[in-house]
């Protein structure tokens, strides 16, 4: 049954009349509402604060493909903050028999993005380069506030690149296997699912060919690492965000190499995939998915770039951004919103596969409420359409839900997220 192990259980009248929808008609478009709906139903809300005001003015700025003008893409700048949390402890997962899985070939993909319904994405944990000093650490404590927050699943942006060797058989380091290991139980214990997202390797996106071979000899040893633990549990996405030189004519023979080496190791995991230009939803008409059943295809939104990234440290200009409101009644302004994700769905439709929404947010910079508007419009909308999501994020300076300073959560932006 699904659901059947998680801390916050589907009605059974509404998960059945869901899963029947995915079985007769796979259409992802009307899933997520059913689900989400059957989710608070179930004691699964989230803190709730007073809904703040909209905005009063237009809004502004670019629309996506934005993030070319980024160098590193969303995630946040170092910070000198100290965290109040304690790291995780280093231990090995435990695997049990999975509850979802059809008899041979792995579980149905739109049943497993069910269970990526209300998911976190962890920034500034594992993706951050080993000589940095901006991460946040991140203990069992979090995973328990994570899931009594009312998220289904964490995503886990891990920088698999800086622990494996440059020169073949490219092999990983232990140490980033026992880290992730810990990532793991503590999600399982939760009863959070966990997306494996193998995050920030630059260097693929900067020169492909060279680091071709490389990127698939890590996915060989993450997928065999990985391969017994159930598959309503871990998830693994294989490359955030491939961009610049990663163009769509190299991306994807190189991601159907890659869920061919996956499947080598673990055939009966669900994969996500998703397309070039930072995993911008426009160019998912250039994405050609891999002969697979077991796929999930993902898309990042952070469109108007102008007004998500005002004042991003990492990228040049974005100080001359700052005051760019964003008001969806204004300048159609929500409209455009509701029509790229109306287009993504018919696209998932006509490709017969679910779609999870992997990033969304806005930085600190922005206006108050009209930031509390666009995080709302931008969750209801994926909601219309069934689209599973993934907010970013954590506890990363800038955009994070949590302040690990203060050891607070945004109950503003919570309840944008999850009303009631």
């Amino acid at each position: 049954m699904l659901f059947n192990r998680r801390n916050c259980p589907l009605a059974a009248a509404e998960a059945a009349a869901s899963l029947d929808a995915v079985s007769r008609g796979r259409n992802v478009r009307f899933i997520g509402i059913a689900v989400l709906a059957a989710l608070v139903a179930g004691g699964c809300g989230a803190a709730t604060s007073t809904t703040p005001a909209g905005s009063d003015e237009a809004g502004g700025g670019t629309t996506a493909a934005q993030a070319a003008a980024a160098t590193t893409g969303p995630e946040a700048p170092p910070t000198s903050a100290a965290p109040t949390s304690q790291p995780l402890p280093t231990s090995q997962t435990t695997t049990a028999v999975p509850v979802a899985d059809a008899a041979d070939s792995g579980p149905d993909p739109f049943e497993v993005n069910l269970l990526l319904a209300r998911t976190l994405n962890l920034g500034a944990t594992l993706e951050v380069a080993k000589d940095e000093t901006w991460a946040q650490d991140i203990g069992p404590a979090d995973f328990v506030a994570i899931a009594q927050q009312g998220f289904t699943a964490v995503r886990i942006p891990i920088r698999f690149s800086d622990w494996a060797q440059s020169e073949p058989p490219y092999v990983l380091d232990e140490e980033i296997f026992l880290r992730v290991d810990a990532a793991l139980e503590a999600a399982r214990s939760n009863g959070l699912t966990a997306i494996i997202d193998l995050h920030n390797y630059e260097e693929m996106s900067q020169n492909p060919e060279a680091h071709r071979a490389r990127l698939i000899a890590m996915w060989r040893q993450i997928a065999n690492r990985y391969r017994d633990s159930p598959t309503d549990e871990v998830v693994y996405e294989l490359l955030n965000e491939p961009n610049s030189a990663l163009t769509s004519q190299l991306w994807n023979p190189i991601l159907a190499e890659l869920v061919d080496a996956v499947r080598g190791e673990d055939p009966r995991r669900t994969i996500i995939v998703g397309p070039t230009d930072w995993n911008d939803n426009l160019a998912l008409s250039e994405l050609i998915l891999p002969d697979d059943n077991n796929l999930i295809v993902t898309f990042h939104y952070y469109s108007p770039f102008r007004f998500t990234h005002q004042g991003a440290s990492w990228i040049a200009g974005s100080d001359a951004w700052l005051g760019t409101r964003f008001n969806p009644e204004l300048n159609d302004a929500g409209a455009i919103i509701d029509a790229e994700f109306a287009d993504v769905a018919q696209w998932a439709d006509q490709q017969s596969v679910p779609v999870f929404l992997g990033e969304f947010g806005v930085l600190e910079f922005a206006d108050p409420a009209d930031r509390l508007a666009w995080v709302r419009w931008v969750r209801e909308a994926a909601d219309q359409h069934g689209f599973s999501w993934g907010y970013w994020d954590w506890a990363s300076p800038g955009m994070g839900l949590r302040n690990n300073e203060t050891n607070s959560w945004d109950l503003e932006a919570m309840n944008a997220l999850m009303p009631g």
